[in-house]
């Protein structure tokens, strides 16, 4: 009950704030230049592989050629290159990393060839995280001391009210999203001994935590990139509606046997009402939920399986609960992100692909990620009400019109929630009657 301040970024609204982007920027290049430094293992790789469930068995067994084709072209290879400030993007082959400051914040940009580039996400976000969290230690928390009692003093009450509550009494499963944003590589693995012992059916999407720890189940969590990069590489698709973000979902499901959906990039009523069109709903096995309301998303998808999977605090996994969700992934809630620290808000996204033309040009597309709306449908929209606040969230390249773009993703997201909400007025009239 005692009021106590909790590091550095807790520093209320006032303009006051400790460093600065500039004072910080060589020690920053400097450990992500140690990272872009990383080499690529053919035994690791191939372990990756190896590491798979035995319903993508046959489906690894056929990819064979073109796993080891992927391995021989990156055994040995580093990570990224980071370029010098003010160096831009060339086409080396390999993938090439800058930094650059975008509305006040620190911008990293990634460039390569996409099976390369895939791999920089995850280790970029951790030298962030770990970054940003060791300048908090060094400002105001007298040492790493303060942040690591407050890490595992989250840590167990998360991960006890999750054993005690969800899975002791069989009301649903949890998997734990952790290693894009862990701020500590001890305390990452540590999370993990602690919940091979206390949850009876563990699963992680670590890698790192997979490849160290024995006995660690792999489980996916899906994401974004798939289709804004199919947004970006095919955009006579989207001349209606955002249908390159359902053929990324079947090339997905064809090549995976993983019929999973993360649906709320360009609104989930919107791709719910394309893969209805398609006759394509019924192959749906589990829908993910990642921003929204809990509530709207249920009724979007009454009869599938559902994940929710944006979990900050045990209250979400309760309304979850009631709105009969049985699977859930969380990460930052189980202490890897403190309470409060609005500033540490860190995401990446393909935003830019470019793709060789027939006359040997390079086609250039671009993609937008806009999310479900937090204040429930999309038709309901005003810029002056909500404005400020969606537009917040919204993630676009700096090189495009921001505002054409919102507007595009606005109208197809619009689109749906526009034909649910009109189904469910149908369904209650109905009822009614």
């Amino acid at each position: 009950g005692a009021a106590r301040e909790l590091g550095v970024f807790d520093s209320g609204a006032g303009p006051e704030m400790v460093g600065s982007y500039e004072g910080s920027s060589a020690a920053f290049r400097a450990a992500l230049q140690a990272v872009g430094e990383r080499r690529f293992r053919a035994a690791t790789l191939r372990r990756l592989f190896a590491a798979r469930g035995p319903p993508a068995a046959s489906i690894e067994e056929s990819l064979a050629p073109v796993n080891e084709e992927w391995v021989r072209l990156l055994s040995g290879s580093r990570l990224f290159e980071l370029l010098d400030d003010g160096v831009g993007f060339s086409a080396s082959g390999g993938v090439q990393v800058r930094v650059e400051l975008q509305g006040g914040q620190a911008v990293v940009l990634a460039q390569g060839p996409w099976f390369r580039v895939t791999f920089a996400e995850t280790p970029i976000l951790q030298c962030m995280a770990q970054f940003m969290t060791e300048a908090a230690q060094t400002e105001g928390d007298h040492g790493a001391a303060r942040w690591c009692r407050d890490a595992l003093m989250n840590f167990a009450v998360a991960a006890h009210s999750v054993q005690e509550r969800v899975h002791a009494p069989g009301l649903g499963s949890v998997s734990f999203f952790a290693g894009r944003r862990a701020p500590h590589e001890d305390f990452h693995l540590l999370q993990h001994l602690y919940l091979q012992q206390l949850w009876p059916a563990f699963a992680t999407s670590s890698l790192f935590a997979g490849r160290v720890l024995p006995r660690c189940r792999l489980v996916g969590t899906s994401a974004h990139e798939g289709p804004m990069a199919l947004m970006a590489l095919e955009a006579p698709l989207d001349a209606r509606l955002p249908l390159s973000s359902v053929l990324w979902t079947v090339l997905f499901w064809a090549c995976t046997g993983n019929r999973t959906v993360l649906p709320d990039a360009f609104g989930s009523a919107t791709f719910k009402h394309m893969l209805l069109e398609l006759g394509l709903l019924p192959d749906v096995a589990m829908a993910r939920q990642d921003s929204g309301r809990l509530a709207r998303f249920a009724a979007i998808f009454p009869e599938t399986r559902r994940m929710a999977s944006e979990i900050e605090e045990f209250a979400d996994i309760e309304e979850a609960l009631r709105c009969g969700y049985r699977y859930f992934g969380a990460g930052g809630f189980f202490g890897e992100k403190r309470r409060g620290l609005a500033e540490f808000s860190i995401a990446a996204k393909i935003t830019t692909a470019l793709c060789p033309a027939a006359d040997g040009t390079l086609r250039v597309g671009h993609a937008g990620k806009l999310g479900d709306f937090s204040e429930g449908s999309w038709a309901d929209f005003s810029e002056e009400k909500h404005g400020g606040t969606a537009r917040a969230k919204f993630i676009v390249p700096a090189e495009v019109d921001r505002d054409e773009m919102f507007a595009r993703l606005l109208g197809y997201a619009r689109a749906g929630d526009a034909l649910h909400d009109a189904a469910t007025a149908a369904a209650a009239a109905g009822v009614g009657a």
